[in-house]
């Protein structure tokens, strides 16, 4: 980190002062700390008297040479201003520093002395900080109170480009399609994914850890085929730069020729909901001091639907193979986004509340055998891809406005679960189910299950 430091000698001090600058302030001239010679990026320099009393603000222009920044290099810094306030005072300390304003209001505590520390930056070319600062006493219960400044030091955080950025804002747009590809993988193991396509009534309840959930899934038939299939649970899940918790919901309404014929089609209508989640977010960005994770928060919800349909080949009683495509539309509502910004984050990051849409498309195959009459085994296979059609808009501190363009990714999902009938209409089962995307990263769920016929 490269540190600038500056000294404005103010060599008388205004008493009775109009509001603002006067036209006979005194100049603020630069000049160097007591004794030593000074580091070529750190100066131990100091106001000699920058001070203001009731009714008599004082305003200082000063300017301080820094590393030059080329046209196209975006910069941040910091500015510490320290200084003290006498008791039961209140002062208002406004500053402009190229360009970027900031107004703060400081009151007296236990200790008198001060520390506020800002931040300010901006697109080169820059060759110097220029800065104007006004100390205005505001309160006090003594008119003899002053409050003084008494040392300004700038430093030069980290440099970066705005194509670096844009990188990083992308990853944002990416991490909303992690959601949705991974919030549909969770909803699918809540209606029926893993489990023998044609089964009884029941109920249960489903736990898992990896991407932890808990909740209850079951099965109801109606009449000549249709069943109904769902479940809710708690899921608190992290894959690529995105964590996702909060009630899932998914429900499913599918149609399945009864009997035995040895090929049956099928057809399934389902919808999937999250209506409060808690979300995190994540991007990285290049600078001058190397790459910067950030992370931020915001809530969201989650609601969608898909079509499913494909076909039930059973070539013996202890085997059954299905086939299904399956196609999807889903809506992923975000929250105010909002990262802090601080040294270790001098680019901070902000998006507004905004809605995307996504399609998913998907084939997958199942398989189940009956090693004995009380236990299946069922392995899942599926690729697909989810389609995000929004872009991002996003804020970036000192950078401006920039547009996360809509990131698309293809995906698999996977999964095993096998179940014992541990008596009559008792049934056990233990799972593996997960997703993998092409830039989200795996979530794996590993559980087990208990359902209960009726």
């Amino acid at each position: 980190m490269r540190r600038f430091g500056i000294v404005a000698g103010l060599m008388a001090i205004l008493p009775f002062a109009a509001t603002g600058a006067l036209a006979d302030s005194p100049s603020c001239a630069l000049g160097p700390g007591p004794g030593g010679t000074p580091d070529p990026h750190t100066f131990p320099v100091f106001f000699d008297a920058f001070i203001a009393s009731p009714g008599s603000p004082l305003t200082c222009v000063v300017s301080t040479p820094v590393d030059a920044v080329p046209a196209g290099v975006l910069v941040a810094y910091s500015a510490d201003y320290r200084g003290f306030i006498q008791p039961t005072s209140t002062v208002r300390l406004s500053t402009i520093s190229n360009g970027k304003p900031d107004t703060v209001f400081l009151t007296t505590t236990d200790d008198p002395d001060f520390f506020y520390r800002t931040y300010f930056g901006g697109p080169g070319p820059v060759a110097s900080i220029d800065s104007t600062i006004t100390l205005d006493m505001l309160a006090t219960d003594d008119p003899g109170n002053l409050a003084e400044l008494d040392t300004i030091d700038f430093a030069e955080l980290a440099r970066t480009t705005y194509g670096d950025l844009q990188t990083s804002v992308d990853q944002l747009a990416g991490d909303r399609t992690s959601v949705v590809t991974h919030l549909n993988a969770t909803a699918d193991l809540l209606s029926g994914a893993g489990q023998p396509l044609d089964g009884g009534d029941e109920v249960g309840g489903v736990g898992g850890v990896g991407s932890a959930t808990i909740g209850v899934s079951g099965r109801y038939g109606l009449s000549d085929g249709f069943s109904l299939l769902g479940g809710m649970a708690f899921v608190d899940q992290t894959a690529g730069g995105t964590s996702t918790n909060g009630l899932v919901f998914s429900g499913s309404a599918r149609y399945l020729p009864p009997g035995r014929d040895s090929v049956r089609p099928f057809g399934e209508v389902g919808l999937h909901a999250a209506p409060a989640l808690s979300l995190s977010f994540s991007r990285d960005y290049a600078t001058s001091n190397g790459t910067v994770s950030a992370t931020g928060d915001a809530s969201g919800s989650f609601f969608g639907g898909y079509i499913k349909g494909g076909v039930l080949f059973a070539p013996d009683p202890t085997n059954d193979v299905v086939f299904a495509a399956t196609l999807g539309k889903d809506w992923l509502s975000t929250g105010a986004y909002t990262e802090t910004l601080s040294g270790a984050n001098p680019f901070a990051a902000s998006a507004p509340a905004q809605t995307g849409s996504f399609d998913t498309v998907k084939i997958g195959a199942d398989w189940t055998t009956r090693i004995v009459p009380q236990v299946d085994l069922t392995f899942s296979a599926a690729v697909g891809r989810t389609i995000a059609e929004n872009a991002v808009a996003t804020d970036v501190a000192f950078a401006g406005s920039f547009t996360g363009a809509p990131r698309s990714e293809n995906f698999v999902e996977y999964g095993v679960r096998a179940s014992h009938d541990i008596q009559p209409g008792t049934n056990l089962g233990a799972f593996v189910h997960g997703a993998t995307g092409e830039f989200s990263g795996t979530h794996v769920q590993v559980g087990g299950d208990l359902h209960v016929s009726f």
